[in-house]
C-alpha cells in the first residue's frame, strides 16, 4: 500500500528509521493491535476520514507513574503545550485558549501555528525558553496516562490527525497518524470520554480562578532567557495560597513546605521538579518571591502590616516581625532604594515609629533600644535584608543616642536640686564611687542633667532629674554598668557580651556593698536625708567633739545607719571624761521637702541653728533656774513646737536637778556638708 508520507511532513526514510510503521501492515501480524490503531469512535466519524501510520513509543505505564503523573497534572500538560502555542501567534495579553466539556470529552483549542509530528518524540523541547512545556515530553505523559485510563488523546491540526492510546499487551503509548476531515486553524486536542470538572478548570489555569485578585505584575527574565516575561502577586480568598509557574497550578505551599504562604505566586523562571508538583530548588524560588516583592509596593506593604505583632517585654513596647507563612523561610536581599518597595517600607517604619531592628528572641535589645526612648523591631535573621538599609541596628541606635544625647545634654548644679532628688543622686554616687575603688584612681561620677533620657558617656554617669526624682534604680544601675565598662573593655555598648558581664559586676558588687556592715549603714544614712555621707564612722567624730568617751541611749549601730539632727551629750568629770549621748530622734528626711528649699545645706544649716539654741536654752535654763518645769519650757518655744520637736527634747533631758551632776552638757549638730557630728555649744552647770 503506498502512503503519502509529505501529507505528514516526513519522508520514508524518516519514518523507517523513526520506527514508524505503516498500519496496513500490522493486519495480518498482529490483527488485534492492528484494530485497535486504526479504530475510530463513532462519534469521530464526521471527523477523521482513516488511519495510516502507527508509531510505537519506547515508554511504559510506569514511567508515567514514578513521576506520580495524576489526570490533573496530564490535562494541565496540554493545558500549557495550548497556552505556549496561542502567545507564539497572538502574543501573551491576547492568548484566548477554549476549554470545552461534551459528550465527547475534554477539549482544548488553540489558535497557534499546529503541531506535527516531531512534537511526539521523548527527549528535549524545540520550544522558546520562556515556553511552558520546556520539559519535552509533557503532551507523551499526558496521552500516556489518559490512554491507561482508557481516555485515547486526538489532536487535530490542519488536516492532520494524531490519536495517542495506550496498547496494555505491550505496555506501550501508541501515536496513530491520521487524515482529518477538518481543516484545523492551530491545534484541537480531545481527550475522548474524559470530562474536566469545572472547579479543576479554575484551578489549574491561573486566569480562570475567580479567587485570585491581581495586586501587581513585575515584568523580567532570567540570566538562562533575556525574554521579560510576567510574574505576579495575588490576593488568595479560597484561604489557601498555591503557586503557579508560567501561568499553571504547580501545587499548595502548604502541601509542598507544610505552611501558607501570605500570597499566591505566579512566577515564571522558577523550574521545576519532573513530576511538575515541585520545585527544583527552594533557592530559586525564594529568589523569585523576594525580587517580585521587592518590585511590588502594595504586596510588600501587606506583607509586612500583616506580618508586624506589636509587643512588650518588661514594661517596653516593641515589634516583632513574624509572618507566620512561607515567606518568613525567605532569605531577602538588602532592599535597595532603587527598589520599588523601598518607600513603602520608609513610610511603615515611620508610620508605627519604629526606631532600630534586631535578631528576633534579642530582648536584650528591646530594653537598650528601649532605654534610648526608641522602639525596636526583632527580625527573623533571613528578613534582615528589608529592613537593613533603613533602620538601623539596635546597638547602632543606641550609639548614636549616647552621641546625640551628649551634645544637648545640660548639666545642673545638685545644689539646686530638692531633697528627695538629691537623696538619690547621692546614692547612686555612693554606689559609682564603691565600684570605682578598685579602678586604680580612676572613678565613676555621677552627675545630674536635663536630657531627654539619662546615659552614661566614658566615665559619667548623666541621670535626669525625672530619672533622680523616681529614683529609678534600673535606670541608674544600667548606666553605671556602661561607665564602668569604659574602664573594663574601653567600650560596654548596649546589645554586647561586654556590656552583659559589666552588668553581671555591677550587680554583684551592689550586693556586696548591701551585706558589707559599714557600706549599708551608709546607704540606710543616704536615705535618711544625709546627701553627703561618706565612709567614716559617725560615732568616731562625736568622741572628737565631745573628747571623752561615749555611753550611748542607742545602739551604735542605729546612730550610724539614721543619723539624728542633734545629739545630746552629758559628760562626767573625773580621771576619765565619758559622755552619756542622747538623740534626738528626728532625721532631716523627716522635716521634709517644704521645709528644707534648695539650697538644702542652706535650709537645713538655718532649721537645725535654731533648733540647737532652743535646746541650749532650756538647758540653761533648767541649770539655772531649778524650779522651771521642763514641760513648761518645751511647750512654750515655738521652733521646737513647729518642728514636732517638743516631746523629743523633754523626754532627752534627765530630771532638772540631775543636770548639776554633769561636768558639761553638750549640743552636737549633725553637720549636713561634711557628714559628721560638731559641737554646736555646751552648758557648764
Amino acid at each position: 500500500m503506498d502512503i503519502d508520507y509529505s501529507y505528514y511532513g516526513l519522508t520514508k526514510n524518516e519514518a523507517i528509521t523513526r520506527g514508524i510503521k505503516v498500519a496496513e501492515y500490522l493486519k495480518v501480524e498482529t490483527p488485534d493491535f492492528y484494530n485497535q490503531c486504526v479504530y475510530i469512535p463513532p462519534e469521530l466519524k464526521d471527523y477523521i476520514e482513516r488511519f495510516e501510520l502507527v508509531w510505537p513509543m519506547p515508554i511504559e505505564a510506569k514511567y508515567a507513574e514514578r513521576r506520580e503523573i495524576t489526570e490533573f497534572i496530564a490535562f494541565r500538560e496540554i493545558l500549557q503545550n495550548a497556552l505556549d502555542a496561542d502567545q507564539e501567534v497572538h502574543g501573551y495579553d491576547r492568548i484566548s485558549v477554549r476549554i470545552e466539556v461534551n459528550d465527547l470529552g475534554t477539549h482544548v483549542i488553540d489558535r497557534g501555528r499546529g503541531i506535527t509530528w516531531r512534537a511526539f518524540p521523548l527527549g528535549g523541547s524545540e520550544k522558546p525558553c520562556y515556553s511552558r512545556g520546556y520539559f519535552g515530553e509533557g503532551l507523551k505523559i499526558a496521552g500516556l496516562r489518559f490512554g491507561v485510563l482508557h481516555h485515547p488523546v486526538f489532536i487535530f491540526t490542519r488536516r492532520e490527525v494524531y490519536k495517542m492510546f495506550y496498547y496494555h499487551p505491550s505496555d506501550t503509548l501508541v501515536i496513530v497518524f491520521g487524515r482529518s476531515k477538518k481543516d484545523v486553524k492551530g491545534t484541537y486536542v480531545l481527550i475522548y470520554r474524559w470530562y474536566l470538572q469545572k472547579y479543576l478548570l479554575r484551578a489549574i489555569y491561573v486566569k480562570k480562578n475567580p479567587d485570585l485578585h491581581e495586586l501587581c505584575t513585575v515584568k523580567f527574565d532570567s540570566p538562562e532567557c533575556n525574554y521579560e516575561m510576567p510574574n505576579t502577586v495575588y490576593i488568595d480568598d479560597s484561604g489557601r495560597t498555591k503557586l503557579y509557574v508560567r501561568d499553571i497550578f504547580v501545587n499548595y505551599f502548604d502541601k509542598m513546605f507544610g505552611e501558607n504562604a501570605m500570597f499566591t505566586y505566579n512566577l515564571w523562571w522558577v523550574e521545576l521538579d519532573p513530576n511538575r508538583v515541585n520545585v527544583k530548588s527552594t533557592y530559586q524560588l525564594d529568589k523569585q518571591i523576594a525580587k517580585v516583592l521587592y518590585s511590588c509596593p502594595k504586596a510588600m506593604k501587606i506583607f509586612i502590616e500583616r506580618g508586624l505583632k506589636e509587643k512588650s517585654y518588661g514594661g517596653v513596647r516593641y515589634y516583632l516581625f513574624d509572618p507566620d507563612t512561607y515567606e518568613k523561610s525567605i532569605s531577602f536581599p538588602i532592599l535597595e532604594e532603587e527598589d520599588q518597595s523601598y518607600g513603602v517600607v520608609k513610610l511603615l517604619v515611620r508610620k508605627y515609629g519604629i526606631d532600630a531592628y534586631s535578631n528576633a528572641g534579642d530582648l536584650d535589645a528591646v530594653s537598650t533600644v528601649g532605654h534610648e526612648g526608641g522602639t525596636v523591631l526583632l527580625v527573623p535573621w533571613g528578613l534582615e535584608g528589608i529592613f537593613s538599609n533603613i533602620l538601623p541596628r539596635a546597638s547602632e541606635f543606641v550609639i548614636s543616642s549616647i552621641r546625640e544625647l551628649s551634645d544637648e545634654a545640660k548639666e545642673i548644679d545638685p545644689a539646686r536640686l530638692p531633697l528627695r532628688t538629691r537623696i538619690h543622686l547621692r546614692k547612686y554616687q555612693f554606689i559609682a564611687e564603691f565600684i570605682s575603688r578598685l579602678s586604680k584612681g580612676r572613678k565613676i561620677l555621677v552627675k545630674p542633667v536635663i536630657a531627654s533620657r539619662s546615659f552614661a558617656k566614658n566615665n559619667v554617669v548623666y541621670l535626669t532629674v525625672d530619672t533622680l526624682q523616681r529614683g529609678d534604680n534600673r535606670v541608674a544601675i544600667h548606666e553605671i554598668a556602661h561607665a564602668y565598662g569604659y574602664f573594663a573593655y574601653g567600650d560596654a555598648p548596649d546589645v554586647s557580651e561586654n556590656f552583659e558581664r559589666c552588668l553581671e559586676f555591677v550587680g554583684s558588687e551592689i550586693l556586696e556593698m548591701a551585706s558589707l556592715e559599714a557600706t549599708s549603714n551608709i546607704l540606710s544614712r543616704i536615705m535618711y536625708g544625709c546627701i553627703n555621707a561618706r565612709l567614716e564612722s559617725l560615732f568616731a567624730t562625736i568622741v572628737r567633739a565631745v573628747n571623752a568617751e561615749v555611753n550611748l541611749k542607742i545602739s551604735k549601730t542605729v546612730l550610724e545607719k539614721e543619723a539624728p539632727i542633734v545629739l545630746i551629750a552629758f559628760v562626767t568629770g573625773g580621771a576619765k571624761r565619758v559622755a552619756q549621748v542622747v538623740p534626738i530622734n528626728v532625721h532631716i528626711a523627716d522635716l521634709g521637702e517644704e521645709t528644707l528649699e534648695p539650697p538644702v545645706e542652706e535650709s537645713y544649716d538655718r532649721i537645725v541653728n535654731a533648733v540647737c539654741r532652743e535646746i541650749l536654752g532650756v538647758i540653761r535654763t533648767l541649770v539655772e533656774k531649778p524650779s522651771r518645769r521642763i514641760e513648761e519650757l518645751t511647750s512654750g518655744s515655738e521652733v521646737l513646737k513647729r518642728y514636732k520637736l517638743d516631746d523629743d527634747v523633754r523626754r532627752a533631758i534627765p530630771y532638772r536637778q540631775a543636770l548639776s551632776a554633769f561636768k558639761e552638757i553638750v549640743v552636737l549638730k549633725y553637720d549636713i556638708r561634711n557628714d559628721e557630728y560638731v559641737r554646736f555649744g555646751e552648758v557648764v552647770p
